[in-house]
């Protein structure tokens, strides 16, 4: 379930919107999908081990904690989002020479200042 949302999602974001992007919309995307496939699938049969005591503890997290915990995820993804999109770099200065740089990028392709 997870794998299969992790891929469409990657791929779609790698093609269509960046490569800035993919992880971390993919990992969202699975997340919740499998959040919303546990809330209504139940396996039939657990496993536990011999003398495993069973315990459940259920606790209820208020919106604002669940919003808190997701929140680093939320705004990380806007702004990679909004640092991506063209016109927003369009926005942004070009890269300039500094004073006593190299005039050819340490990657060795041929871009020059």
């Amino acid at each position: 379930m997870t794998g299969v949302t992790f891929a469409i999602t990657q791929f779609f974001t790698s093609n269509f919107i960046g490569p800035e992007l993919p992880d971390i919309t993919s990992a969202l995307v699975s997340l919740i999908s499998l959040a919303v496939f546990l809330k209504f699938w139940k396996p039939k049969r657990i496993f536990r081990f011999p003398g495993q005591e069973i315990t459940i503890k259920g606790e209820n997290h208020s919106m604002g904690t669940v919003f808190k915990a997701w929140s680093p995820f939320v705004i990380l993804t806007i702004f990679v989002t909004i640092w991506s999109l063209k016109p927003f770099k369009h926005c942004l200065p070009r890269a300039q020479r500094w004073p006593g740089a190299s005039s050819t990028c340490r990657c060795r392709c041929s871009t020059s200042w």
